[in-house]
Order: C-alpha cells, then structure tokens, then sequence
C-alpha cells in the first residue's frame, strides 16, 4: 500500500514485472497496469490459439496506447488485432460483427491520429459499411423474430379452431345418435300402443261409425 500510495510508477512497474508484460517507454502509472495486465491476457489466449480472445485482447492494448498518445504502437496492435480477425475468417470461425465494427473505428482513429488520411478514410468506410450491416441485420432479426410471433399466434389459432371443429363434431354425432334412438323409442312405443287393448277398445266406436 505504501508503494502504491507514494510511488505510482514503482507500483506499476511491480505488476508490470508480476504479469510478465514488457511496458512501452511512456506510459503513466494507470496506462502501465492497463497494459500489463490486457498483454497478460493476450498470452494467455494466444497460448490456448483462442483468435478471437486474442484479437480482443489485442484492440484492447491498441485502445490503451491510443489514449496514451503512442499513436504509433497503437497501430500495431490494431493492425495486429485485424490480422488475428483476417485469420479467424479465414478459419471458418467466428466473427463478431461488434468487434470488427470496433477494430476499424480505432484503426481511422489512429490513422488520423498520424495523418494518415487515405487511411483513416478507408476504415471509416469499413466501419460506416459494418455499422450499415449491422443495422440491417438487425432489422432483419427483428422481423424475423415479429414472423415467428405471427406464426405462433396463426399455429395456435388454427389448433384452437380444430379443437373447436372436433368438439362440434361430437356435439353432433351425439345429438344425432340420441335423436335416432329417441325418435325408434317413439315409434315402438306407438306401433305397442296401437296393439295395446286399451286402443283397440277406444277405436271401437271409430270402427263403429265407419261401419
């Protein structure tokens, strides 16, 4: 605590020298432990060949040099960042859209930084054309998620109305089943009473006036 407190640069030198980092000449105490530690991470990941990680790790020292002023080892780290990225495509694996974005607006950046118009404009282009695609792709998502909800809702809809038609089905098959075997019970009762005798007595005088 005593050496942070009272002497900065000696403390970041302790972590610099406790991550293993080789510190560029000009940092402050801040950028040095900044430093140290994203190249600590940086190693680590290049050791897993994990390109992603490691190109990550790689903008992340350019940006600490950037806000360094050192301009010029800035540009080598993101150059390097955007060759790990070159590489990663090429591999077939993994590219974050967001990453690259980044990689390219740091990289105009720095070229303006140096003066390097030509430069800066072609990244500011890559990064104007990325953030164009990105937004789209975006929008496109978006849409894709809303159709997805839509058809949800129309394959619920539809599962509702077939449960609807089935259950009517029924309805309908049972009335019909009760309604024939209501309408048999009503005739046999009919055709019972017409032989009953109580019916033959009260047809008597019917026969009897036709005779």
């Amino acid at each position: 605590a005593l050496i942070r407190e009272h002497l900065p640069y000696a403390y970041s030198y302790v972590v610099a020298q406790a991550a293993g980092a080789d510190v560029p000449y000009g940092l402050d105490s801040l950028h040095s432990v900044s430093y140290a530690l994203a190249d600590k991470s940086a190693r680590l990941f290049s050791r897993y060949k994990d390109l992603y990680q490691t190109a990550c790790a790689e903008r992340t020292l350019g940006e600490i040099l950037f806000s360094a002023s050192l301009y010029g080892e800035s540009l080598r780290q993101l150059q390097h960042a955007q060759y790990l990225a070159r590489s990663q495509r090429k591999r077939g694996g993994r590219t974050v859209a967001s990453w690259m974005i980044s990689i390219h607006e740091k990289l105009s950046m720095t070229y303006a930084a140096l003066d390097m118009k030509e430069e800066s404009d072609h990244h500011r282009n890559l990064y104007l054309d990325l953030l164009d695609d990105t937004r789209q792709n975006k929008e496109m998502d978006s849409r894709k998620e809303e159709l997805t909800r839509e058809l949800h809702s129309i394959y619920v809809k539809l599962l509702i109305l077939a449960m609807l038609i089935v259950c009517l089905t029924i309805l309908v098959v049972v009335y019909t089943l009760r309604f024939r075997r209501h309408t048999r019970s009503y005739y046999s009762d009919i055709l019972n009473m017409r032989h009953s005798p109580a019916f033959t007595k009260a047809m008597e005088p019917v026969s009897s006036l036709g005779k």
